[in-house]
Order: structure tokens, then sequence, then C-alpha cells
């Protein structure tokens, strides 16, 4: 545990706009904070300064952070707190529109608020982090998606998810369903991805990042078998699905379902989904458990797996594509 300071900060933030979400704000707000300013060791605390900052930071990994948006007011000179000092003076911040919060293996995209308290020597340090989504309105349908997917003459499994886009606090609900089974399997696991995609001194640079993995098989299924499995996202404490190619970057979501072998071959596919912060709490809709597998879409292989580590980084060069 730190070491507690001489000094403790609040920040006070009321919302321009309503929702029922709380501690998160809306992209493209104006947000007017409050601050205050405790002695909690000595009744009175000398300093040289209190200054305010704002600013938009993206952060990739191993590259310098880029500041937007960035506000400096200086609030006091020389002064003495004596027990606490409030600040009303502080300057609006707005939340940038297109550069929601951001929270990943790669890179990072945070709204911050400091204030730092100058010393003799030094100075004493506080930030906040401001968590601000493009929040959406709740979603009103199931749209099912189920794929067919295959290896040619061993094996044919349809892959369903109940929904294609999912709140952050949500629960995933689907099914394997094996029409064919020939290989001798050891497994099936269901791993939740982000695809991570950032753009940097020219260069373009790809990143996966496994969240969860679950196996939810162990040993070989039966034809005809049908295998459930729910996956709850609120406590990875994820953050949205996003894009912004003026500022070189993206990120994607997708289920993983995986099958390794006895021989320790491994076949996985990929279904894409889309992960939002609704307007409202995470609700179920009726009955949802118990919905019916729908045709499938479409009908695909199986991918086999090479054995490159999910988590290795490619760079590419800047006229790749992301996809």
């Amino acid at each position: 545990m730190p070491k507690e300071g001489p000094l403790r900060f609040t920040f006070e933030i009321p919302r321009s706009s309503k929702h029922d979400v709380p501690g998160v704000y809306q992209c493209g707000e104006t947000v007017k904070p409050k601050l205050k300013i405790t002695c909690i060791k000595e009744k009175s605390f000398a300093h040289r300064g209190v200054e305010f900052e704002f600013f938009t930071e993206i952060a990739i990994k191993g590259q310098k952070p880029t500041v937007f948006n960035y506000i400096h007011r200086k609030f006091s000179d020389n002064a003495t707190i004596h027990s606490f000092v409030e600040f009303d003076n502080v300057p609006e911040c707005q939340l940038d529109a297109n550069l929601a919060t951001y929270h990943g293996g790669s890179f990072s995209i945070k709204h911050i608020l400091k204030v730092s308290v100058k010393k003799l020597i030094g100075s004493i340090d506080y930030e906040k982090e401001i968590i601000a989504y493009d929040l959406q309105p709740p979603i009103k349908s199931l749209e099912p998606l189920c794929v067919r997917a295959a290896v040619a003459g061993s094996i044919r499994i349809d892959l369903m998810i109940n929904r294609r886009r999912y709140d952050l606090g949500d629960v995933i609900h689907g099914a394997a369903h094996f029409l064919l089974s020939e290989l001798k399997i050891k497994c099936f696991n269901i791993g939740l991805v982000a695809h991570e995609y950032t753009e940097a001194n020219g260069r373009s640079h790809r990143h996966k990042f496994n969240i969860c993995n679950y196996e939810i098989s162990d040993g070989p299924p039966v034809k005809g078998e049908v295998i459930p499995f729910r996956i709850f996202l609120d406590p990875h404490k994820l953050t949205p699905s996003c894009s912004n190619p003026t500022r070189g970057y993206s990120v994607t979501h997708f289920l993983n379902f995986m099958i390794i072998t006895m021989t320790n071959e491994k076949y996985f596919k990929s279904l894409q989904i889309k992960l939002v912060k609704c307007q409202k709490p995470p609700f179920q809709f009726v009955n949802e458990n118990k919905m019916e597998m729908p045709e499938p879409s479409r009908e695909e292989d199986f991918e086999i797996d090479e054995g490159n580590d999910a988590n290795d980084d490619d760079d590419d060069d800047d006229n790749d594509s992301d996809e």
C-alpha cells in the first residue's frame, strides 16, 4: 500500500448529460469539476503554488504518449492551506467525442485531471481519470447468430450466440451443436479476444489481447450433443469496441472456438461481436436462456492453428490494412 501523503484531493464532477450509468460520462460531454484539497496530517500546509491540468492521452506500448485537448491553469501562488481549500474556478473540460476511454493490452486512452501542489523541492501530484464512453441506446432485439463450421469429413459444428452486440456488464449465452464428430478430441475451448490495431511513426501494429479462456468440454463430444455456455462479462472490467481511423487505432472483439485433438492439432473459428456501454444498466431478455438454435446463416471451415502465441505482436508496413 502506498504511503499516505499530507494532502487529500477530491474532485466533484457534475454531469451535463442525463443517463443512468454511475461513474461514466458521455463522449463529447463538457464537465466543470470542483476541487477540494484537505490537510490530513497537519492543520496547515505551506506550498509554492497549485496548478491544474486536463488532457486526453493515447499511450501505445513502447511509444511516447500523445496528448490532446490540453488545458492548464494556475490556481494560486505561494500560500498556506489551513485545514482545507476549495477551488470553484476549474476550467470547463471537453471530453473528445471521438476518443472513448480504452484500457487494453497494447495501448490505452485516458481522460486525466491532474493537480500539482508545488513544494520547495518537488511537488505533490494527483491524477484522476474520467471514464468516457459513447453511450448507446438499450439493446431491444436478440439478433442471434449461428455459423456452421467444419473440418472436411471429420467434424461439423453449429456455433450459436444469442446476440451480436453486448453491454459491458452483459452475459453471452451460446451453444455448440456437434453434427459430426469423427476427430479424437481432447478438449473444446472458448475464449474472448480483443484484436487491437494501432498506427505510430509510419508503422501499423497488431496485437491479440486474450481476455479470458474457458474449457467447455473435456473429452470427445458425441454426434448430436449440444454444449451450452455462458460468459459473464462484468468481472473482466472490459471497455467497448472502438475505432478511430483519424487517430490510427481500432479494437474489435471476437469469440474464439478452439478444438484440440489427442495429437495436439488445433482448429479454431472466430465469431465477431461488438461490446458497447448502454445508457441503462445491464438487463436480460425474457426466456433468453431457453432460446432455440436458429438455422445457420453460413457454413465455413475451421482454421488450423499453426502454434503462434495469441499474444504475439505483428508489426506491418503502413500500407497494410487492418483486416
